[in-house]
C-alpha cells in the first residue's frame, strides 16, 4: 500500500490551516474607538490594546479631551488593555453589542486591590444613540442625580446613562440652561448650574462622579466638535 499520496495530503493540510486561521482572525469586527479618562489627576496613562492573537495597538487616554480615533479588533465583544510600561493588566471593556464606533470612558476603580485599576464605560457613538447637537450624561457618583437640559429632564441612578437631543428651548444665541443636582440627606442640592451653547456641530459629555482626592461629588463637562469620521480600516 502506497502511503505517499496520503502523507502529501496531510502535509498540505497542515501548511494551509495556519493561513486560514489567520484569515479568520483578520475578519474580526473592527471598532473605531476614542478614549477619555475621567480622573484628571496625574499623567495620562499610555495603554496597549492586546488582541487574542497577541497584536498590540498603542492607546493614549487623555483627561481633558477625547482622543483621536483608533481602530481596534472587537473579537468576542471584549477589549483588553494593559499598561504600556510593564504590561500589567489595566482595564477590560465589554461591548454592549455590535458597534462601529464607540467612546470609551476610563474610570478609576474605587478599590483596585486584587482587581483592575480602571473600569471602562462604553458609549455607542452612533448618531442614533448620541445625536448631533445632543448631550450624553452619565452618573458615576454613588448616589442619585437629577439633570435638566433646556426642556429635558432626567433622574439617573448610580451607573445610569441618558442621551439628550438638541434642546428646543434656548435663547437667541442658542444658549440653554443646564442644571445638575445631587441627592444628599433626602434633599436635592445643586452641584452645577450654567448656560451652554447648543449647536448641531457640538455635542456634550457630562459626568457626575466622586473626586478621588477630595472625595466630594463633582461635575465634568466635555465638548465634542463635529463627530469625527471613524478611523480608516485597512483592507
Amino acid at each position: 500500500m502506497n502511503f505517499m499520496p496520503a502523507m502529501r495530503l496531510l502535509f498540505l493540510i497542515f501548511c494551509l490551516f495556519p493561513p486560514l486561521l489567520a484569515a479568520a482572525g483578520d475578519d474580526a469586527p473592527k471598532l473605531s474607538c476614542r478614549f477619555l479618562r475621567l480622573d484628571a489627576n496625574g499623567a495620562d496613562p499610555e495603554l496597549m490594546h492586546v488582541a487574542k492573537d497577541g497584536a498590540q495597538v498603542a492607546c493614549k487616554v487623555p483627561a481633558h479631551r477625547l482622543s483621536a480615533a483608533v481602530t481596534l479588533p472587537a473579537q468576542d465583544g471584549v477589549l483588553e488593555f494593559r499598561m504600556a510600561d510593564g504590561g500589567l493588566p489595566a482595564a477590560s471593556a465589554r461591548l454592549p453589542g455590535p458597534l462601529k464606533s464607540a467612546i470609551l470612558i476610563f474610570v478609576p476603580a474605587a478599590d483596585a486591590q486584587g482587581g483592575l485599576p480602571m473600569k471602562v464605560v462604553v458609549i455607542d457613538d452612533s448618531e442614533r444613540n448620541f445625536p448631533l447637537g445632543g448631550t450624553m450624561v452619565a452618573n458615576f457618583h454613588n448616589g442619585v442625580i437629577r439633570i435638566a437640559i433646556g426642556e429635558g429632564r432626567a433622574t439617573l441612578e448610580p451607573g445610569g446613562m441618558r442621551a439628550f437631543s438638541l434642546p428646543e428651548r434656548h435663547d437667541d444665541f442658542r444658549m440653554a440652561q443646564v442644571v445638575v443636582q445631587f441627592e444628599q440627606d433626602g434633599k436635592w442640592r445643586t452641584a452645577s448650574e450654567c448656560m451652554l451653547r447648543f449647536l448641531p456641530s457640538i455635542r456634550y459629555l457630562i459626568f457626575a462622579y466622586v473626586d478621588p482626592v477630595s472625595k466630594r461629588p463633582r461635575i465634568s463637562t466635555y465638548q465634542d466638535y463635529t463627530p469625527q469620521a471613524p478611523a480608516k480600516v485597512e483592507p
